[in-house]
């Protein structure tokens, strides 16, 4: 198990087999199996010469897999793989329900996003009559935060903006506030989803500097504003109504700017700006 592209989310390190994920990517493999990354160049390696089984939810999925198993009628990964898992008649046992389980209602931000249906459920009920402990997943993912990602909550909130007559809220992680709350990347997670929820903002945009030449963006939609199409410019991927990117030799001022006017466009289109 190896995760190449960025830091793993403390709040998962319940889950079995957490402490055996690494940073590198091994020396000899014979066979890659990528999960929820609709480009291989997301992998943050170069494409071995292995067989690559991808299994993906995403409807922009380019299918760089041997082979590709892609469901994008579904809200979440977790579920492609039980289908897969049902399909050949496996039964997952504890630890692996509850890493499904996990999946599940961290890719659908906990039965909220919009392709949620009653499939999603039935995966959820099956996967607690297979011993997920829904309420110790839940517990250690929604409440389970660092005191470094406390502080960054109050840096958001309060240095937060809104454009576009409140249609648009925005925040700038720079290297300023990094230092003042000791986050990382890593703590932004659902950032953007938080300043989507002030009752005027159809959309958010996250702005984290990485450093001088690098800055990774998040942003989010309430469903009028396809932000996929958005970050697709920028070689991003996601969902119509969650996507992100990481860009290069660009100042988080001008990029802020230049978000802000393809949002202006979308929302153009429905509301007169």
């Amino acid at each position: 198990l190896f995760n190449s592209s960025h830091e793993l989310p403390r709040e998962y390190s319940f889950l079995n087999g957490f402490d055996k994920i690494k940073q590198i990517e091994p020396k000899n493999y014979d066979l890659l199996i990528c999960l929820d990354s609709s480009s291989f160049s997301l992998i943050g390696i170069e494409k071995p010469s292995v067989d690559i089984i991808n299994i993906d939810h995403h409807e922009n999925n380019e299918k760089y897999g041997t082979f590709n198993l892609i469901n994008h009628t579904r809200p979440s990964c977790a579920e492609v793989v039980f289908e897969l898992l049902k399909a050949n008649d496996i039964k997952p046992n504890r630890p692996s329900a509850n890493a499904l389980y996990a999946g599940l209602v961290s890719d659908t931000q906990f039965f909220s996003t919009s392709k949620v249906d009653e499939e999603s459920f039935d995966t959820a009920k099956n996967l607690i009559s297979f011993g997920a402990e829904i309420n110790t997943i839940s517990k250690n993912i929604k409440q389970n935060i660092s005191l470094a990602k406390a502080r960054l909550y109050g840096e958001v909130f309060s240095n937060f903006s809104l454009f576009l007559d409140g249609m648009v809220s925005s925040v700038v992680i720079d290297e300023n506030m990094q230092k003042r709350t000791g986050i990382s990347l890593v703590d932004t997670k659902n950032i953007s989803s938080d300043i989507l929820a002030l009752s005027t903002v159809e959309a958010s945009i996250m702005i984290f500097i990485i450093n001088y030449k690098e800055i990774k963006i998040s942003l989010r939609s309430k469903g009028v504003v396809d932000v996929l199409k958005i970050a697709q410019k920028y070689g991003g991927n996601g969902h119509k109504n969650a996507a992100g990117a990481y860009i290069k030799d660009i100042s988080a001022d001008e990029l802020e700017k230049k978000l802000i006017e393809e949002l202006r466009k979308e929302l153009n289109e429905k509301f007169s700006l």
